[in-house]
């Protein structure tokens, strides 16, 4: 699977938290279409499926939990971004489960099956 990074203009890797942001329009329309989604969701799965009827996913880069666009996972915004902090996403939904990326660098893909919620 194909990895995506956001780059600055001479190609160089930007962390996570120098990726672009969305302008307070475009933040203010996914926070007002997504965080239903988000709240109303009580697994990472149906989560994720229904991120992905919007036409976004979650993934981590560098550590860092984000929303994806479909169907290239480029970056979007942060968990945090969204006012979706991942602690609370783990306090509600459990653990989710990841698939490491290649090359070390805290990279990862949520997957829909995985560990449970906590009983």
């Amino acid at each position: 699977m194909k990895q995506t990074r956001t780059e600055d203009m001479a190609g160089k890797v930007l962390p996570p938290s120098m990726a672009p942001k969305p302008d307070c329009e475009t933040a203010a329309l996914l926070r007002a279409s997504l965080n239903p989604i988000f709240d109303r969701s009580n697994t990472w799965g149906g989560l994720l499926s229904r991120l992905a009827r919007k036409g976004y996913g979650l993934a981590f880069y560098g550590g860092r939990l984000v929303l994806t666009s479909l169907p290239g996972k480029e970056r979007v915004c942060s968990d945090r971004f969204l006012g979706q902090p991942f602690g609370e996403l783990v306090r509600r939904l459990g653990r989710p489960a990841v698939r490491p990326l290649p090359g070390g660098r805290a990279d990862g893909e949520l997957i829909a099956t995985g560990p449970r919620r906590p009983a």
